[in-house]
C-alpha cells in the first residue's frame, strides 16, 4: 500500500503482461515472533500489528462456519484478543473468533442492511461468549463451530478436542449471500481494527462446514503430527502454520492449495519498483473522506491529490483516473471540494478521468468538470471523444507513454470512462470507439464490475430492462471481451482494503483481460481517515510488465 502521509509503506504484486499480460505475484511476507514461556512456537503480537495488520489477501469466497487455532493466551488486556477477524468494527459487518479479556474464546458477529440496496433495513447482532477460560491453560487447540438447526445457530466450543461448551438459541447472522460475503471478506490474524492478541498464534485454520465432533476430533489428534496434519479436510477453506519453514519475512503460507495467504499490508516490502518506465495513479471511491471533510472541516481528501502531484516526476505518473462515488451525498459542497482537488492536477498539467459512481450524478459532473482546461486542452489535441456532446457521463482519452526521459515510448493508450450501470445504446459507440483505435491498448474505467476474484458484481441487477443498463457481465460479454487489444478493466463500489484482481478472464480473440476491484475507503475510515490511498500501476518500458502498489 502507498500510504500518501508514509512513503515507506509498500506492497507489490507483480503482474507479467508478456504479449497478453500474463500474471506473477510477488508476495509480501512477515517476520515471525515466538515465546519460550509453555514451550509454543507461533507469533506474539503487538500494537503495531493493529497499524500493519496481517491480512488474507485473496479472500475467501465462503462464510466461515468453523475456526480451529492452537493459541497460548497471556491475557492481563482490556479488550478482546482477535485470532482471527475481519477488521471487526460495529461500523461495518464483520466475524470475529477472539479470546475476552477473561480468556473466554468467543464468537463476535454483525450484520447490517441499510435500505439502499434491499429496500428495508436489518441489523443483527450475535455475540457468544462460552463458558471456558484459556487463563493458565498454557497452550490449548481450540474449535468454535456455528452449526444452523432449525434457523438457528448453535455454537459449540471444543478445548483439546473435547466438547466443552454449548450456546444454543441464538439467531442465524449470516449466510453465502453474495452482498453479505462481500462485506465479511477481508479477514486479519491476530488483530482487527482495534486491539491484538495478547499471547502466541500458532496455527490457524477456516473452514466454510461446521465440524463435527468426530472430525474435531481428528483435526486435534493431527494438530502435533507434521506428517498426518490434516489440511485438505473438503470444508477447510484455508489453514495458516505461523511455525512453517515455508512462511518468509511477511508472508504466511495457506497450505491448503487455496491460495488465501496472509500478508502484511503496510510493512516494509523486499521488492523495488525501480525498474519502470512509468506509471499511472488510480484513485478509488473517496466519498467517505469527501463527506467528512466537508462535513467537519478537515482535509483528509486532498492528501491523494497532494501526494500525487508531488510524486508527478519522481514516479512518472502518466496519467490519474478516478473510479467513482467522488461525493457521498452528491451534494454541491461535494462537487465544490472535489473539483477544487482536481486544480492541483491541473495546476502540474497532470491528465486525468474520473466517472460517475452510483453516488454522484452526471449533471453535477458534469456542471464541475467540463469546462476544466484537462477536458478543453485534450479536445484541441485531439486526445478526447464523446458519447455525447460535452458530457462526462461516457467518454474516452487517449495518451502515448514517455520514460522517465521524457522520451516517448511506443506505448498508446485508450482510456474509456463509462457511466454506472452502462447503458445499451452506449455499448455500440464504446466497441467502435475501440476498433478505431486498434493501435491502443485500452483501459475501460466504470463504477461497478468486479466483485470476487471469481465473479462480478450482480446485487444490483436481479433483471436488466433492455436499453436501461447492462451488467457488470454483459459489459464483459458484449464490450469487454470482444476487443483483442482491451488488457484491464477498473472498478471500484465495493470496499476492500486491497488492489483486488478478479481471476483472469480470457477475450473471444485469446487475449487476457485484467480486472481490478479498487476501493479502500471503508480501511481509510477505520485508520482515522489517515491512510489517503493510492492504487500505483508501474510500467515496464515495453509495456508488458506492470507492477501494482498500494
Amino acid at each position: 500500500m502507498e500510504n500518501v502521509r508514509s512513503e515507506s509503506a509498500k506492497k507489490f504484486i507483480i503482474i507479467a503482461l508478456c504479449l497478453a499480460l500474463c500474471i506473477l505475484s510477488l508476495l509480501p511476507v512477515f517476520t515471525f515472533g515466538s515465546n519460550a514461556e509453555d514451550s509454543i512456537e507461533g507469533r506474539a503480537f503487538t500494537a503495531a500489528d493493529v497499524e500493519n495488520p496481517l491480512m488474507v489477501l485473496n479472500p475467501y469466497t465462503e462464510m466461515p462456519r468453523a475456526f480451529a487455532a492452537t493459541v497460548r493466551f497471556d491475557g492481563g488486556v482490556d479488550t478482546a484478543s482477535p485470532i482471527i477477524s475481519n477488521l471487526k468494527s460495529y461500523t461495518v459487518r464483520h466475524r470475529s473468533f477472539e479470546i475476552t479479556p477473561e480468556g473466554k474464546p468467543a464468537i463476535s458477529s454483525y450484520y447490517k442492511f441499510d435500505g439502499m440496496q434491499r429496500y428495508e433495513y436489518i441489523e443483527k447482532k450475535n455475540y457468544v461468549e462460552f463458558d471456558y477460560s484459556l487463563i493458565d491453560k498454557g497452550e490449548v487447540h481450540l474449535v468454535a463451530v456455528d452449526e444452523i438447526v432449525d434457523g438457528k445457530s448453535v455454537y459449540k466450543l471444543y478445548a483439546n478436542g473435547e466438547l466443552v461448551d454449548t450456546v444454543t438459541d441464538h439467531p442465524h447472522v449470516y449466510n453465502n449471500d453474495v452482498y453479505v460475503l462481500q462485506r465479511t471478506r477481508c479477514y486479519s490474524i491476530g488483530c482487527d481494527a482495534k486491539s491484538y492478541f495478547s499471547g502466541v498464534i500458532k496455527n490457524v485454520a477456516v473452514y466454510s462446514e461446521a465440524l463435527t465432533a468426530d472430525e474435531v476430533a481428528s483435526v486435534f489428534a493431527s494438530n502435533d503430527n507434521e506428517s498426518e496434519k490434516i489440511v485438505s479436510h473438503d470444508a477447510m477453506m484455508a489453514y495458516y502454520d505461523l511455525t512453517s519453514e515455508e512462511n518468509t519475512d511477511r508472508y504466511i503460507k495457506d497450505q491448503t492449495g487455496n491460495g488465501h495467504y496472509a500478508s502484511d499490508l503496510f510493512g516494509e516490502s523486499k521488492y523495488s519498483a525501480d525498474d519502470y518506465a512509468y506509471s499511472i495513479a488510480v484513485i478509488g471511491d473517496t466519498q467517505s473522506l469527501t463527506i467528512k471533510d466537508v462535513t467537519d472541516g478537515t482535509n483528509y481528501t486532498s492528501y491523494i491529490y497532494e501526494w500525487i502531484a508531488r510524486n508527478k516526476k519522481a514516479k512518472n505518473i502518466q496519467f490519474v483516473m478516478g473510479l467513482g462515488d467522488v461525493t457521498d451525498e452528491n451534494a454541491a459542497e461535494e462537487w465544490l471540494l472535489v473539483a477544487d482537488l482536481h486544480n492541483k492536477l491541473e495546476a502540474i498539467n497532470l491528465p486525468y478521468s474520473l466517472i460517475q459512481g452510483n453516488h454522484d450524478s452526471v449533471e453535477r459532473l458534469d456542471k464541475n468538470f467540463k469546462d476544466k482546461a484537462n477536458f478543453t486542452e485534450a479536445a484541441k489535441n485531439g486526445t478526447i471523444g464523446y458519447f455525447e456532446a460535452d458530457s462526462l457521463a461516457n467518454y474516452y482519452m487517449t495518451f502515448t507513454a514517455t520514460d522517465k526521459t521524457g522520451k516517448a515510448t511506443d506505448n498508446k493508450y485508450l482510456v474509456l470512462n463509462l457511466e454506472c450501470k452502462v447503458p445499451d445504446k452506449v455499448i455500440p459507440w464504446a466497441n467502435q470507439v475501440i476498433e478505431e483505435h486498434w493501435v491502443h491498448q485500452v483501459i475501460i474505467n466504470t463504477h461497478e464490475y468486479v466483485q470476487f476474484p471469481d465473479s462480478y458484481f450482480m446485487h444490483r441487477y436481479p433483471t436488466v430492462e433492455e436499453g436501461v443498463a447492462n451488467d457488470p457481465y454483459q459489459i464483459w460479454s458484449k464490450l469487454a471481451s470482444q476487443h483483442e487489444n482491451v488488457i484491464m478493466v477498473l472498478s471500484g463500489h465495493l470496499s476492500i482494503p486491497t488492489i483486488s484482481m478478479k481471476n483472469p478472464s480470457v477475450g473471444v480473440n485469446g487475449n487476457t483481460v485484467y480486472e481490478f476491484l479498487i476501493d479502500p475507503q471503508t480501511f481509510d475510515k477505520e485508520q482515522n481517515y489517515e491512510t489517503g490511498m493510492v492504487a500505483m500501476f508501474y510500467f515496464s518500458a515495453d509495456g508488458k510488465t506492470v507492477k501494482t502498489e498500494y
